[in-house]
């Protein structure tokens, strides 16, 4: 699963990207939306599904939310991503941790953003940031 995250980010860091790029790359287009593609896997097991968001009024890519086939823990994410900030929980999202990672050779950084239940996650969202 950890795998999966890290061919995304792989993706993610390229510049240019755009969303269609993203999605193609993740698998079926299941669903073209305004805002997003819904992506369905085609041989990736490890998630059951892609949300590719645009970035307001364009094809840019923004972020890329993974839902997990399997709850990852956050001992498994650490041990891969290392060190991560806590971000409290609000009234409707639940307590989120967020790891920094910094592929070498790559032009974009990528901020991996994990939801937690207890000390599982279902559910990751990718974020491309440009140096």
């Amino acid at each position: 699963m950890i795998e999966s995250i890290e061919k995304v980010i792989a993706v993610v860091t390229r510049d240019p990207l755009t969303v269609l790029e993203v999605a193609r790359a993740l698998g079926q287009i299941a669903q073209d939306q305004a805002d997003s593609i819904t992506v369905k896997p085609s041989s990736d097991l490890a998630f059951t599904e892609a949300k590719v968001v645009r970035q307001f009024a364009s094809e840019a890519f923004a972020t890329v939310e993974l839902t997990l086939a399997n709850p990852l823990s956050l001992d498994a994410l650490s041990q891969k991503f290392g060190e991560y900030h806590r971000i409290p929980a609000a009234e409707t999202l639940p307590e989120q941790v967020v790891f920094y990672v910094d592929p070498p050779g790559k032009p974009c950084t990528a901020a991996v953003i994990a939801a937690l239940d207890g000390t599982q996650s279902r559910s990751v969202v990718i974020r491309r940031d440009i140096r």
